[in-house]
């Protein structure tokens, strides 16, 4: 009678990606996650294939810092990334995130992709978009689809984009600095 429903992560971090690459210009990325573990790895290769798809030229670094609330370690790993060039930073910190922001906001011509929630507010000048997972969207379908008899048990299913689960932030406050053609 169980129920399965996984996230498809990799459609918002794809999305990601793709803003990375074209907002670039030194074709040079970052990538800054927590913990090496699977479902953080599906989000970095999806951002990395939509970043190669939007621009082949990008180079994009990566690094886990081991820890998704060290703020100091956030910070320092984005440092490192801006230092080598990178000026686009794509972040999966949970609690260490403001030190990517800092970092980023400390780093004029450098912008900032957060992830899970909307994140804007902690960098909002230099914040592209955050790649969403719809967590709450994803247990209210459940919900909703199970009590309408759409979904049962034994079985598992795929919720991204179409579904609701998945997606990125609006805008905000960096919408007049990307490209029409980009947004589309």
């Amino acid at each position: 009678n169980m129920i399965g429903i996984d996230l498809m992560n990799e459609q918002s971090a794809y999305l990601g990606g793709i803003l990375a690459a074209g907002m670039t210009k030194t074709n040079k990325i970052g990538a800054i996650g927590g913990i090496d573990f699977p479902y953080l790895l599906r989000w970095n290769e999806a951002f990395k294939l939509g970043a190669v798809t939007q621009n082949p030229n990008v180079t994009i670094f990566e690094v886990f810092t081991g820890s998704w609330d060290d703020v100091s370690k956030g910070y320092e790993a984005t440092r490192g990334q801006i230092d080598s060039g990178a000026d686009v930073i794509w972040q999966y910190l949970d609690l260490g995130a403001p030190g990517a922001a800092n970092a980023v906001k400390e780093s004029p011509g450098v912008w900032l992709i957060s992830n899970t929630n909307d994140q804007s507010f902690l960098a909002p000048e230099v914040t592209l978009t955050s790649a969403l997972q719809g967590i709450e969207n994803l247990i209210v379908r459940g919900i909703e689809e199970l009590e309408a008899g759409r979904i049962s048990g034994g079985n598992f299913y795929r919720w991204g984009i179409k579904e609701g689960a998945a997606g990125i932030t609006p805008y905000h406050q960096t919408e007049g600095m990307i490209p029409a053609d980009l947004k589309a």
